[in-house]
């Protein structure tokens, strides 16, 4: 129910790790920002940290089919890729 997708370190600062839950027919996109000591930060659901960011009207994306799982997936990794790019020009 629960994966971890990747996990890198960025410029020795911290770590940024890309999970994912699929339960139910739902999928959810969880971002987890660590520090060198191994501790969490600060993480959460991509529609609680859009919510933070002053986007409240994220849901969680449901699929019926392996195909729209797929576009689900394709999309996720897209916005974590994303943000890694613009985290590694901070």
């Amino acid at each position: 129910d629960f994966f971890t997708i990747e996990e890198i370190e960025i410029e020795g600062k911290f770590d940024i790790s890309f999970r994912l839950s699929v339960k139910y027919a739902i999928v959810e996109f969880l971002l987890a920002f660590g520090t060198e000591d191994g501790k969490i930060s600060i993480g959460g659901p991509f529609g609680f940290i859009c919510k933070l960011l002053g986007r409240d009207d994220i849901k969680k994306p449901r699929f019926s089919s392996y195909e729209e799982l797929k576009e689900i997936l394709q999309e996720g990794f897209a916005i974590y890729e994303d943000i890694k790019a613009e985290l590694a020009k901070m």
